[in-house]
């Protein structure tokens, strides 16, 4: 199952629903919002969660997530 957290970028997210199957889009989510969801989709429906961000406000939920993969440079810097 595939579900998109998008912060400011919703236009986006929503574009990708044709190209892929069964994706949810979950818009306008602040940093602890996808923290927040992540861990209750851990918690209560007992999944692994896979985590992408370019880091620059995923810092949280890449940490919370089981994997958490930053994209481009961006984490670095938020990470120090």
């Amino acid at each position: 199952e595939e579900i998109v957290l998008s912060g400011p970028n919703d236009p986006v997210c929503h574009s990708l629903r044709p190209q892929l199957y069964k994706l949810s889009v979950i818009a306008q989510a602040t940093p602890q919002i996808k923290r927040q969801y992540i861990s209750s989709v851990k918690l209560n429906c007992h999944k692994k969660v896979l985590m992408c961000g370019d880091g620059v406000n995923d810092v949280g939920a890449l940490r919370t997530a089981n994997v958490g993969v930053a994209l481009l440079n961006g984490f670095g810097k938020e990470a120090d």
